[in-house]
C-alpha cells in the first residue's frame, strides 16, 4: 500500500507500505506479502475493525461535508 497517513496505521504489521510513486517498492511489497514471509495479514489485523463502526464513522464524515 502507499505510505499515506490515513492508510499506514491501518496496514501496520499486516502488510507493507511504500512511498507514493515507488513502483519497484510496491512490487517488492506485494511479493513479500504474497510469498508468505509476513504470515497471514488478515490474522494480524482481525478484530481491529468493526464494519458497523466504519459505516457510522464514514456517515458522520460525509454528513459534515
Amino acid at each position: 500500500m502507499s505510505d499515506l497517513e490515513q492508510v499506514a496505521p491501518i496496514v501496520g504489521d499486516g502488510g507493507v507500505t511504500v512511498p507514493v510513486g515507488d513502483t519497484a517498492g510496491f512490487v517488492k511489497g506485494l511479493e513479500t506479502v504474497l510469498d508468505g514471509r509476513m504470515g497471514d495479514p488478515r490474522a494480524q489485523i482481525a478484530g481491529q475493525f468493526d464494519w458497523a463502526e466504519t459505516v457510522e464513522g464514514t456517515t458522520r464524515v460525509l454528513e459534515a461535508l
